[in-house]
């Protein structure tokens, strides 16, 4: 007897996933508003590429599309 099959979300949901880095969460904040990624970099004092990477990983780690 087999046991039971997982689905493609199952097995999704059961991988470990990366926890967010305290720079990653600053950025997440900031995601919901109406800033755009030049505005975060300045409110951070950080420069666009910085923050394009932070939600690069961000949608990595969490499994999401963007």
């Amino acid at each position: 007897m087999n046991g039971p099959s997982l689905t493609p979300a199952d097995r999704l949901a059961t991988r470990p996933t990366e926890r967010l880095s305290p720079s990653e969460l600053k950025i997440l904040r900031y995601l919901p508003t109406n800033l755009s990624r030049p505005q975060i970099a300045s409110e951070l004092s950080v420069s666009v590429n910085t923050v394009n990477t932070h939600v690069r990983n961000i949608y990595a780690k969490l499994q999401a599309r963007g």
